[in-house]
């Protein structure tokens, strides 16, 4: 198996080392199929196994092995640090001379070695680890609050649902406050044998916006999908991971449901009142009279209106507040949109059926009603008592900010 040392071609493009004595000349070692060759200290019978190979410090050379390459097919040269063993692969068929550079010879590695910011980072000199573990003073990626609310406004608005959520809350809105005036031309143009039957009416543009709550019903769906989306998909762990106080997370998301939501519902009312009042703004002219007892009022610009509008903006965000709430406690979306949907919509509907006096009370501290109580905010403005309006923004803002107190608090103890 033994054969004398091959030189290497003349189209090489390594030099070989001064020869060693004969005594240091490693014997090459052919291994069985498969293209394992390498060195070894000692010549190796035939009938041995493949060694691993040894490399001695100083010691360089060539490896031979059988039919010589093409020059560009010449392997590449293998370089070993001193004391290291191993086996070098090559192709069966593959003959010519692999260099052997011992690394004893080259110089030790000198340096700092990056590493991320915020992380400790030795540094490494001459192949030894000194200097001090220490933090580094100015941390360019730290987590505050804005990032924080930053990152949830991206959640939100890079999902095509919201913007369908928030158009359907628009065009809904607009569109029945255009078909309730639309309506109420329609009785106030009626021959007088009908109209004269109806109570006197006053009729307000912002009166279109009075069908606000199908718009708390659909804002209540994208408030419940803050909550419950990145619950549904696993990118909750994500996010604690990022922030692990949490706190940040839920305050980040409910001020961005209270944005978002009172927004698109001053856009969607306001709308709706500016719209609605093309339908009947023709009303009282010659032609086309109003019914004893009626009158057309346009506080579409007024401070009256805009109070209105405003009344009803508090009333959503609280509303939605609740919404998102329920769903950062049941953590599934069906269940929750099915809570919101049973204290907002039927519950009202089961305690007007019943005439028990405490079944009365009990319902004028239900969200529907104490909400109702937001939309008097002209008349106390108008007659300075705000009595009623802060006893209705107390009940319902209790409605809003208690449950979320309440998941703040499991949001602290219990897993992702």
């Amino acid at each position: 198996m033994s054969q004398p040392v091959a030189p290497p071609p003349a189209n090489f493009p390594y030099s070989p080392s001064p020869a060693p004595p004969p005594s240091a000349i490693p014997t090459p070692v052919l291994s069985t199929p498969g293209g394992f060759y390498g060195y070894s200290t000692s010549p190796v019978p035939p009938s041995s196994p493949p060694s691993p190979t040894v490399y001695q410090p100083g010691q360089t050379g060539y490896i031979p092995v059988a039919n010589p390459p093409l020059p560009t097919q010449m392997p590449s040269p293998a370089l070993t640090p001193a004391g290291a063993t191993g086996l070098i692969d090559l192709p069966i068929g593959w003959t010519g001379s692999i260099p052997i550079i011992n690394a004893s010879h080259l110089p030790p590695p000198t340096g700092q070695l990056p590493a991320p910011p915020g992380l400790v980072s030795p540094e490494i000199t001459s192949g030894q680890t000194t200097g001090s573990l220490s933090r580094s003073p100015v941390l360019p990626g730290r987590v505050n609050f804005f990032r924080v609310w930053k990152s949830e406004w991206i959640k939100l608005f890079t999902l095509r649902s919201t913007w369908w959520i928030l158009a359907m809350t628009i065009a809904a809105t607009v569109g029945l406050g255009v078909i309730i005036m639309t309506s109420l031309r329609l009785m106030a143009t009626q021959p007088f044998d009908i109209g004269v039957s109806l109570p006197p009416q006053t009729i307000r543009a912002s009166d279109g916006s009075g069908v606000f709550a199908l718009a708390q019903l659909v804002l209540a769906v994208l408030a419940v999908l803050v909550a419950t989306n990145e619950y549904s998909s696993g990118q909750i762990r994500s996010t604690f991971s990022a922030v692990p106080a949490r706190t940040p997370t839920l305050i980040a998301k409910v001020l961005t449901v209270a944005l978002t939501s009172g927004v698109a519902i001053f856009i969607a009312t306001y709308g709706a009142a500016l719209a609605s009042w093309i339908f009947i703004s023709d009303l009282g002219q010659p032609g086309k009279p109003l019914p004893p007892g009626w009158e057309l009022i346009d506080d579409r610009f007024t401070i009256d209106g805009l109070l209105t509008i405003a009344g009803i903006t508090l009333a959503t965000v609280l509303v939605m507040i609740f919404a998102f709430a329920v769903g950062m406690l049941t953590r599934n979306t069906a269940a929750s949109i099915a809570t919101v949907v049973i204290i907002l919509l039927l519950m009202p509907i089961l305690l007007n059926v019943m005439h028990w006096e405490w079944v009365s009370t009990l319902h004028q501290y239900m969200l529907d009603a104490s909400q109702n109580g937001l939309l008097k905010l002209p008349k106390a403005v108008s007659s300075g008592d705000y009595r009623d309006f802060i006893q209705a923004l107390w009940v319902t803002s209790l409605w809003a900010f208690g449950p979320t107190l309440f998941a703040g608090i499991l949001l602290k103890v219990r897993d992702a």
